[in-house]
């Protein structure tokens, strides 16, 4: 190797050359020399990337950041009524509105909490007796903004709800929402999931002068949660699922059901209790013919 060295410094780049052919140890040296001179530059080219991908990112989430803080939530705002609460005419109608972009509307009626699983708004509400309409907005990525309430007080006699008016061809559409009224009523401090709760329709269902379906028939609703309240103040909660109407022979499969929670406050958590009386909307699954 020393002689390989001196001939290289002494001579000239032929004998240099000459040199590494005539020893194989520098020649494996010098490749492997190279190559860990290429890995380096390659090392140093990949940092390189790395870095101009990160400021990148960094770049695009401080856009990110600046968007959503010019732009609302979609989905968080507090929907609104048109009509206050308050005293109101039968058949007042009530709309609602929520300036979140790209929101749905889900609404109860008769005090449940509003979920996922209640009334999406389409159109104004019917005010026909004493009501408490309670309303969220859900946006994109499903978030959940504050829910709003109103409550309506209609003077005494002038609460009759009017009747489900059906075509000639009896055909009960799918969609259509029936108002049911609680019979028998459950508390989350004694039900369990499977129990039942009974249920009424809460209005005449005609063709023309004659009744199909008379208000008063009677239907089932199934409890799907029932949480006791906690002692550390968690309310309890309850949830239904509302039940097939049989009439004529006829089953009319119906979606809907509610959620109730206990209220909440200082103390012990307070049940929730499903009473008697309250109203329940629910709307047809199929077309049946009555």
């Amino acid at each position: 190797m020393k002689a390989f060295v001196l001939s290289c410094v002494l001579g000239t780049v032929a004998n240099c050359a000459a040199a590494f052919a005539q020893d194989p140890g520098a020649m494996a040296a010098q490749q492997a020399m190279q190559k860990a001179i290429q890995a380096n530059q390659q090392a140093i080219q990949n940092m390189q990337q790395a870095s101009q991908l990160a400021q990148q990112q960094m770049q695009q989430a401080m856009q990110n950041a600046q968007d959503n803080a010019t732009t609302p939530m979609r989905g968080t705002c507090r929907p609104t009524f048109s009509v206050p609460s308050g005293p109101v005419q039968a058949g007042t109608k009530v709309a609602i509105q929520c300036a979140g972009y790209g929101a749905r509307i889900y609404y109860s009626i008769g005090g449940w909490m509003p979920t996922l699983t209640s009334l999406r708004y389409t159109g104004p509400i019917s005010i026909f007796g004493d009501t408490v309409i309670q309303a969220m907005a859900v946006g994109y990525g499903m978030s959940r903004g504050p829910v709003a309430r109103a409550d309506y007080a209609v003077a005494a006699g002038t609460d009759a709800v009017p009747p489900l008016i059906l075509p000639r061809d009896r055909v009960l559409r799918a969609g259509s929402t029936l108002r049911l009224i609680v019979s028998t009523g459950a508390s989350s401090g004694s039900a369990h999931a499977g129990d039942r709760i009974g249920l009424m329709l809460g209005q005449d269902v005609k063709v023309g002068d004659s009744v199909l379906i008379r208000q008063g028939t009677p239907l089932q609703g199934t409890i799907v949660q029932a949480i006791a309240a906690g002692r550390a103040g968690t309310p309890g909660i309850l949830t239904f699922r509302v039940g097939p109407i049989e009439i004529h022979g006829a089953q009319i499969q119906l979606n809907g059901g509610e959620t109730l929670q206990g209220p909440s406050g200082g103390g012990p958590g307070k049940d929730a209790e499903i009473k008697a009386g309250m109203v329940v909307i629910a709307w047809t699954s199929a077309n049946t013919v009555l």
